[in-house]
């Protein structure tokens, strides 16, 4: 074990003996090290900054009466105060076509559009027609997972 030691020191002592020594030795530790946390700093939480996100939604829907209870509901005006109210995207609230039309473009991240039948759909969940909302995405490179535009108005609650 005093040989391992006394054959260290002298490794030590040669390599803090010349200065390109150190200069390499220093720049062999640092550097990766640096750029690792830059990369970890980068990386670190990437949905801080999704209010910079501009998300186009536009709202169709013609609303729903029923039959059983006798009261106009519009579920689709619901959501979009819930996301007017919703800060975490930068929501524009807009037409079906300039939506459309501006997530194709690049100009929205995403396109959220509420089809006419979305009232009827959710108040008549047990019917055979299901739900058909759809969003559009861009083809442009993201910078976030193409998941986001999706995690806004599902944290939102409807009241």
């Amino acid at each position: 074990m005093a040989n391992i030691w006394r054959i260290f020191r002298d490794d030590m002592k040669r390599l803090f003996s010349n200065t390109v020594c150190i200069i390499i030795t220093l720049g062999l530790i640092l550097i990766p090290s640096i750029f690792s946390w830059y990369n970890v700093i980068a990386c670190w939480n990437v949905f801080d900054n999704t209010g910079n996100l501009m998300v186009a939604v536009a709202n169709c829907d013609e609303g729903y009466k029923s039959d059983i209870v006798p009261i106009d509901m519009n579920i689709g005006e619901k959501v979009v105060s819930a996301l007017r109210a919703n800060d975490q995207i930068h929501w524009v609230f807009t037409s079906e076509e300039d939506a459309v039309e501006g997530a194709r473009s690049g100009h929205y991240y995403a396109a959220v559009v509420i089809p006419p039948s979305f009232s009827r759909d959710m108040l008549t969940f047990y019917s055979p027609n299901t739900l058909k909302s759809f969003t559009t995405p861009t083809r442009r490179s993201r910078p976030l997972p193409p998941r986001s535009p999706i995690r806004g108005p599902i944290r939102c609650r409807i009241r």
